[in-house]
């Protein structure tokens, strides 16, 4: 049977696992199963769908359990939501929503996850000044991080606009995402208020991949009243860090002196950059971990609606030879001799083209309602140089 035959009757084999699927309506309109997405989240079993019609809803908690949440037009959340302790069978995906304001603290958090946490078309808000009492320095005022992730196998951010996040001890990818910096600045005209990096990662794998771009936070003014600007990616805790395609771009200005923010800053780790990454910078020093620059294998996808083409582009020196891999989730697995690891279900995937890079593949997702909410990865393997190589795996949600 071929590649994509084998593949479409996986699809549907696994349509099952998803086939439940509820409407949220904050309106309650004809043939809403519930008003609000924590109503809904509490409810339904492990592996439902809930499709989330326009309208305002309040922050949900998802503990422990597999559900995928697809907004549908302007879906807008207010208040706290976590995701929380799932299995490593266990899927979670938020799509398409819009969080509208900012509590005590980042308005979406991920903890602790094992299982695979996709966050697609999201939209973060910008923090409002908090104040805090130091020891030593008594008041201070700072902003927040609208997105926080800790402990998470495999997380993947896709689409979306964040805050200053902060992702630490987790394998991550992310790949055409703005990731902005807070900027620096004066609350009530007296209190400096400190810049923050595009994204602080703290341990774990991350892979940088797309038209990402990580922002530093613009800093403040000279001389007394002063505050340096933000990188665009803070690193430490031994991570390894793999930037393979957008752009890094210090903040600009700040200080004593207005340098800019650097490209990178922070302590330990690895950092590794394919020459396609653009960086800007006007600071001095402008990687505070040296880079190592090589060629390394990126895959792009795009797509995914039901009875559409879901497309996966892999990026690598022409000419090198690509085996482009699609199918469901599955462990964080490393094989001999094949640099870096594979988010793929080791007994659910097909080799879907082989061929010389750069290389493009497509699939025609089947009309089948019960595949809504299913994640499918893609990944690659490139021959580059006599040395085999593993691409960043990337998700689509089946919508």
């Amino acid at each position: 049977m071929p590649a994509i035959q084998r593949l479409t009757a996986l699809l549907l084999g696994s349509a099952s696992c998803f086939a439940q699927t509820y409407v949220v309506d904050a309106q309650n309109g004809p043939g809403a199963n519930f008003v609000e997405i924590s109503q809904a989240v509490a409810t339904v079993p492990d592996g439902a769908v809930l499709v989330v019609r326009p309208g305002a809803y309040q922050g949900f908690a998802i503990t422990a359990k597999s559900i995928a949440i697809l907004g549908g037009g302007a879906v807008t959340v207010s208040g706290d939501t976590v995701v929380s302790g799932t299995l490593a069978h266990q899927t979670v995906t938020l799509r398409n929503l819009t969080w509208s304001s900012f509590a005590n603290d980042a308005p979406l958090q991920v903890q602790n996850c094992a299982g695979l946490v996709t966050l697609e078309g999201l939209h973060m808000p910008t923090s409002p000044v908090f104040s805090s009492v130091n020891p030593f320095f008594g008041v201070t005022y700072h902003t927040k991080s609208s997105f926080r992730a800790t402990a998470c196998d495999r997380l993947t951010l896709r689409q979306g606009t964040f805050y200053s996040p902060v992702i630490s001890n987790s394998n991550a990818v992310v790949q055409s995402s703005v990731l902005q910096g807070q900027g620096a600045g004066v609350h009530n005209n007296q209190h400096v208020v400190g810049a923050h990096a595009g994204l602080s990662f703290l341990g774990g794998s991350l892979q940088v991949t797309g038209t990402t771009q990580l922002l530093g936070g613009i800093g403040l003014g000279f001389g007394l009243v002063s505050s340096p600007a933000g990188a665009a990616l803070s690193m430490g805790g031994g991570s390894d860090v793999r930037l393979l395609s957008g752009s890094l771009v210090g903040g600009d200005g700040g200080g004593l002196f207005g340098t800019g923010g650097a490209v990178v800053s922070g302590f330990g780790g690895t950092l590794r950059m394919d020459p396609r990454v653009f960086t800007q910078s006007t600071n001095s020093s402008p990687f505070a971990i040296p880079a190592v620059i090589t060629p390394m294998p990126a895959v792009v996808v795009n797509g995914g609606a039901i009875g559409a083409t879901a497309t996966a582009a892999v990026a690598t020196d022409a000419g090198n030879l690509t085996i482009l891999l699609l199918g469901l989730p599955g462990p964080v697995t490393s094989l001999p001799g094949i640099v870096g690891a594979f988010w793929l279900s080791p007994t659910a995937f097909s080799f879907h083209t082989i061929g010389l890079g750069p290389l493009t593949g497509s699939l025609t997702v089947p009309s089948n309602a019960t595949l809504v909410g299913l994640p499918l990865v893609w990944q690659a393997v490139v021959d580059q140089s006599g040395q085999l190589l593993a691409s960043n795996p990337a998700v689509t949600v089946v919508h």
